[in-house]
């Protein structure tokens, strides 16, 4: 797995780092990659969260400008 920049920059990924920096160069890669892949999941979670919210939004949004429109 390739690392990113913004990935590298991560504070929790240098501690990871740090702390198993006298393993073997491919636990290390193990151990980093198991932190990123479920560091993707929570932040997959965060943005389905996001456009939800969006969603939300936008639809406050219409019932303010039309509010006949959204009459229940």
């Amino acid at each position: 797995m390739g690392y990113r920049d913004v990935d590298i920059l991560s504070a929790d990924f240098i501690r990871k780092f740090q702390e198993y920096k006298n393993e073997s160069e491919k636990e290390i890669r193990r151990i980093l990659d198991e932190y990123l892949k479920k560091f993707e999941i929570e932040e997959s979670e965060e943005e389905v969260e996001k456009e939800n919210d969006d969603t939300d939004d936008s639809e406050k949004i219409g019932e303010i400008l039309d509010p006949e429109e959204h009459e229940i």
